[in-house]
Formats: structure tokens, sequence, C-alpha cells
């Protein structure tokens, strides 16, 4: 597992670097298991990535998910700190799926908050997950979180999702995987009228 996500992670610093000489500047982000939050080398690797790229700390996302506190969080936090004091952000993945307390939440140094798709996916239908939905975006903006909802397939989800207030929609209703090189060019069509839209490129 550390050779994969050392590995990803130096293919996204790679590739937007490459996007970056053909002149755009886009965010990447990449997913960490919560093993790769218990290995104390991690921030240095990091930091040498970063280095060897020319990669600006605050371009890159490190997503994590509620599971790393649960194997052993003083030790994920620590690593967590010290990635976060380089500059580069994190989110919380797959928000509600997992135990974390408010607690928890408050003392994690993440920026950004994700709302696992399984509450977005039913929301229009189902009373109960709409304001599971509505409530997190409201703890998140009390935190001062930004908000990303994930799995969004229709416009209704997208429409709901604006009237709660979220920040940021992901999902197949906004874009599906594509080639790196087509990155670029969707982002020029989809930039002027989308700023409440968002595709991370993982």
């Amino acid at each position: 597992m550390r050779s994969l996500t050392l590995c990803v992670l130096e293919l996204a610093l790679a590739q937007q670097r490459q996007w970056l000489k053909d002149g755009h500047v886009i965010p990447v982000a990449v997913n960490l298991s919560p093993a790769s939050l218990l290995d104390t080398r991690l921030p240095e690797e990091v930091g040498e990535l970063l280095q060897r790229y020319e990669a600006k700390p605050s371009d890159l996302e490190l997503e994590i998910t509620e599971e790393t506190l649960m194997k052993d969080a003083g030790r994920a936090l620590d690593v967590i700190a010290r990635i976060s004091e380089m500059g580069v952000s994190f989110s919380l993945d797959d928000f509600g799926t997992g135990y974390s307390s408010l607690a928890q939440l408050k003392e994690l140094p993440v920026r950004t908050l994700k709302i696992d798709r399984s509450f977005i996916t039913n929301m229009t239908g189902n009373p109960d997950d709409a304001n599971i939905v509505r409530s997190t975006i409201e703890l998140a903006h009390s935190l001062n979180l930004t908000v990303v909802a994930e799995g969004i397939e229709t416009a209704e989800h997208l429409r709901s999702l604006g009237e709660f207030g979220c920040d940021i929609a992901q999902g197949f209703h906004i874009a599906r995987p594509m080639p790196a090189g087509d990155v670029p060019v969707w982002i020029a069509r989809h930039t002027a009228g989308a700023s409440r839209q968002h595709q991370p490129a993982h």
C-alpha cells in the first residue's frame, strides 16, 4: 500500500506539472488509505515529491476517510498535522459512513468535508436523507469547512444541493472520468456559469 500511495501521488503531481507547462493551473486530489496515515515517513515523502515536481502545496489535496480515526487516531493526526504544515490541504471523504465524533472532526486540520453519495442518491425522495444532507452542510459551515456532495447524478440533485447551500458538487451529472489531456478542454467549456460545480482531477 505504501508503494502504491507514493506511485499515485507521483503520477498526480507529474500530470499537474504537465498541465502547468501547457498553461493550465489545475489542483489535484489523491485518496489516502488509513494505513498511509500511520506511516511516519509520509510527510517527508510528500515534501520530496512536491519539490521534485515544483508543485505548490496548496494545489494538492489529500483525501482521508473517517476510518483513519478508528485505527490509531493520535498517530494519524500527527502525520496529518505535519503534512498540513507544508500547506497541503486535507478533505474528509465519505463523511457519514464512519463513527467520527464532533470532537474528532474539530481536531482534524481538514478544509473540506465530502458527504457520502449514499445520502445524496435518495435525498430527493427520502426526507430523512435530505435532512441529514442539510444538517451536515450546516454543521460543516459552522466549522468553516467547504462542503462537497458526492454522487451527483441528476439535475434535481444539483438543484436541491444548491438550495441547501452546498459549496461544491461532484458526480456523473457534471462529468465522467476522462483522459488527462481532455481535462483542460472540459474546464474551458464549462467554466462560465459553473462556479458551483466541481470535478476534481483524481
